[in-house]
């Protein structure tokens, strides 16, 4: 080769050589300016997640509600046990007020004490009426006795009129012995149904008494068990408190056995479809946010209802198996948010989410190329919360902008 040729050639290499400096350094400058702002496209694992919302309970716990009462079935409060707090089994905690089965009483033991001095009044005036009869009869039977003993005198002593007055007196004396016994008879049968049935009113009035003074002390509920109190909270997310009126049958607080912990949580109605048993959650406590928790689902219920009275979000009801649970921190009726991991996938090719703006309707990325940014309207898949599967037109060696926006693309 000449050396004309020769001077040619090196100098070809050394303006590539310039070229590629020059390139590498806007490529370190566009890296200075723009710090963290471009992200390689790079292979990892996807998952996608829903959030769930929920509250601890335990697994065996006593719930309490108001008594069962005859003929009772609304109740005030009048106390309670302070939440949180450790009681021991007989222990009171709680109480509902008690003025109307009070009144109740007073009046019952009135009506008993009326029914037993009616019964003791009619037991003596019947004894009297009875010692009349009986007195009425005995004089009845002596006359028929002497009646008697003239009709037996043999006629040639007495004259036969004599004899025929005596047995018309005898006649009228064994009917008046035998009204007399009759009449004792009757008041003895009418006697044993009259004192039965007010001894029966005075029974009555006396297991009224009974049942009343019995219901004033079921007014007081003791713990059945050892524990923590926990209030309930209804359907709308409310706990009782002291003042409210309840139903009988209603849970108003539980005492739990902290050791064996569950969670039930919702799900929004659209995410119900992807949840499955055994699928894991991880959550944190309103109560310690700085840890976190594992948890898999356990069970589904799969009918749809409102989040609460006053949030109409449609979600679904899941009960979560706690996997670390911590007896210490954890408490029932604690609340929780958390993610359930829905669908796993392993080594796809993805951009974060940021990276994605729309055009004209459809996904793209600003790309960082050898000769400048270019946009690109890649191909996406799966996602999770932050990243987004590509299925093609970015690879590997791809850089992407993160919010472009934000630059005005």
């Amino acid at each position: 080769m000449s050396r004309t040729g020769r001077r040619w050639r090196r100098l070809l290499g050394w303006l590539a050589l310039l070229a590629l400096v020059a390139w590498a350094g806007i490529a370190l400058a566009r890296d200075r300016d723009d710090g963290a702002q471009w992200k390689r496209v790079e292979r990892r694992d996807l998952e996608r997640r829903v959030e769930v919302q929920g509250v601890l309970e335990a697994v065996d716990s006593s719930d309490l509600t108001a008594p069962r009462l005859p003929q009772m079935w609304r109740f005030k409060l009048a106390f309670m046990a302070e939440e949180g707090s450790r009681v021991e089994a007989g222990d009171v905690v709680l109480g509902f007020d008690g003025t109307e089965i009070q009144q109740n009483l007073l009046t019952a033991i009135a009506d008993r004490d009326t029914a037993a001095k009616t019964l003791d009044k009619r037991t003596t005036d019947l004894a009297v009426e009875r010692e009349r009869a009986e007195l009425a009869l005995a004089e009845a039977e002596a006359k028929l006795r002497k009646a008697t003993l003239k009709t037996e005198v043999p006629g040639e002593v007495v004259a036969s009129i004599e004899l025929r007055t005596a047995e018309v007196d005898r006649a009228i004396a064994e009917r008046e012995a035998a009204f007399r016994a009759e009449q004792l008879a009757g008041l003895t049968r009418r006697s044993e149904a009259e004192l039965t049935a007010l001894e029966r009113q005075l029974e009555y009035s006396r297991n009224r008494v009974a049942e009343l003074e019995s219901s004033i002390i079921k007014l007081q509920v003791p713990a059945p068990r050892a524990g923590t109190v926990v209030y309930k909270t209804n359907w709308n997310g409310e706990k009782k408190k002291v003042g409210d009126t309840v139903w009988w049958a209603e849970s108003i607080l539980q005492i739990p056995d902290l050791d064996r912990l569950r969670a039930t949580a919702q799900i929004e109605e659209v995410a119900a479809g992807d949840v499955a048993l055994d699928q894991p959650v991880t959550f944190r406590l309103d109560a310690h946010p700085d840890r976190t928790f594992r948890a898999k689902v356990a069970r589904i219920h799969r009918a749809i209802q409102m989040r609460s009275f006053r949030d109409p979000t449609k979600v679904m009801q899941i009960e979560l198996e706690l996997l670390d649970p911590d007896p210490v921190l954890m408490r029932p009726g604690m609340r929780l948010v958390g993610e359930l991991t829905v669908e796993r996938v392993e080594n796809v090719l993805a951009i974060p989410l940021r990276a994605v703006f729309d055009r004209n309707g459809r996904p793209a990325v600003l790309v960082d190329r050898p000769l400048g940014e270019a946009i690109v309207e890649p191909e996406l898949g799966r996602r999770d919360g932050q990243h987004v599967e590509v299925l093609a037109h970015l690879d590997a060696r791809d850089r992407v902008l993160l919010d472009p926006e934000a630059r005005g693309r």
